[in-house]
């Protein structure tokens, strides 16, 4: 059974100064026991940038040095915790939502607000709160019966290593490299840390350089991204330490689900080695029902459903992913006009071609995300577009849909700017 939303009134358009992502998920039945979506079929999902949600602990606030107290500052730390997320859950729920996804809680390696750069994988970074306030915060959702989703990153960690060599960071294929130092005596924390240079730095990291060609698979997976310090995902180490570093947060935290980042920035052997190992310590430790969704950014339907199940061959590899290829086609009818709904119609004809038959019918459907530019930018976007964009985004055929409450009171925005700017300072609940 899928189950709809069928009130419009639920997802309000108008947050002023609120940075949240209102959610729904639904989720078809399916007989492969890995994923457990009979648990996941009728999830709705609200989605919140920590740091951008609400001050519930203002003595954490400078915990990195770099608060921004009027939040003028969209790069800085505006002051969202844990425990601010913990007083607003009756509000959330009261929205409709049966679970909560979260940013990234790992220390990051230079006081970033969004989590995205993490230097030590095994600790809360101070700004949020403490590994005790999640831990609490996690529980007190469970108590209201909110599910929990923490977004991940294996791919990278933050910048903290760069080279002195000629031409860097313009990648270099295989064999080719640079030598890679520490920029400062700051480094990732065990269990990916080293005083050393090469080889020991190499070992770690990939030191092909920067990614210069998206479209090349080559550097999408081997190159830095953003300047970011790439994980050689395919080295045994890094493997088995990563899927030690995230039992650590099923386990301690109490987790229920994974959002995953930059998914096609990793070697496909990775997920199948991976999230079989995640799925089997999740059902052993009391979590039968972990969920595990990633980020894919590509309009392509075979791109990414190769990463869902067994589509690509082998171990079963993610449960599903953030429906792109639906986003863009939502965009190009509602959004710039560039596009009709034979092509939306079109897309679904395509499923069963391209997504695991687990994943078909449970894919994360979404209008607007952290990650993008506001729907509402859109020089095409009149008062009208956003609900039906919006219906068309959660009442898909058999599918789970992701919808977002839109600020309209900046519709000239980028994602680093405004889709994560500015807390919630108060709220009406």
């Amino acid at each position: 059974m899928v189950i709809t939303l069928t009130s419009f009134a639920h997802f309000p358009w108008r947050y002023s100064g609120a940075t949240v992502f209102l959610a729904a998920i639904f989720l078809a039945c399916s007989s492969r026991a890995a994923q457990s979506p009979e648990f996941w079929q009728s999830q709705s999902i609200y989605q919140i940038i920590t740091d951008r949600f609400f001050d519930g602990d203002p003595s954490n606030n400078n915990a990195d040095g770099n608060y921004n107290p009027n939040g003028s500052s969209g790069t800085s730390v505006h002051g969202g915790d844990f425990k601010g997320i913990e007083q607003k859950l009756d509000y959330i729920k009261s929205l409709g939502a049966t679970a909560i996804w979260i940013s990234p809680v790992v220390l990051n390696a230079n006081g970033e607000f969004h989590g995205y750069a993490g230097r030590d994988f095994y600790s809360v970074d101070p700004h949020w709160g403490t590994l005790a306030d999640l831990q609490h915060f996690i529980q007190t959702a469970h108590a209201r019966g909110l599910q929990v989703i923490d977004d991940i990153v294996v791919n990278h960690g933050g910048d903290l290593i760069y080279s002195t060599d000629s031409g860097y960071a313009t990648f270099k294929s295989p064999p080719a490299g640079y030598n890679l130092r520490y920029r400062s005596s700051k480094q990732l924390a065990a269990p990916f840390n080293t005083n050393a240079a090469n080889p020991s730095l190499t070992n770690l990291f990939h030191n092909n350089g920067a990614i210069q060609n998206y479209s090349d698979t080559t550097q999408v997976e081997l190159g830095e991204l953003s300047g970011l310090d790439d994980f050689r995902t395919e080295s045994a180490y890094v493997r088995s330490n990563m899927t030690e570093v995230y039992k650590f947060w099923v386990g301690q935290a109490g987790f229920d689900a994974f959002r995953i980042d930059t998914v096609k920035h990793v070697e496909m052997a990775f997920w199948q080695n991976w999230c079989p190992a995640l799925h089997a310590y999740a059902a052993t430790n009391g979590k039968p029902n972990v969920f595990m969704f990633g980020e894919i950014l590509d309009g392509s339907d075979a791109k990414c459903g190769s990463y869902t199940g067994t589509q690509a061959g082998g171990a079963f590899a993610l449960d599903s992913v953030l429906d792109y290829p639906l986003y863009f086609k939502i965009n190009s009818v509602f959004a710039t006009a560039s596009g009709n709904t034979k092509q939306i119609e079109d897309r679904y004809a395509a499923l069963a071609a391209n997504y695991d038959p687990s994943a078909q019918n449970r894919l994360v459907t979404f209008l607007d995300n952290h990650d993008q530019a506001r729907f509402l930018s859109s020089g095409n976007v009149s008062s009208s577009t956003p609900p039906a964009a919006f219906r068309a985004s959660t009442t898909a055929p058999s599918r789970p849909s992701m919808g977002r409450p839109t600020q309209t009171t900046a519709k000239t925005c980028s994602p680093a700017s405004s889709s994560r700017a500015r807390r919630w300072a108060t709220i009406s609940t």
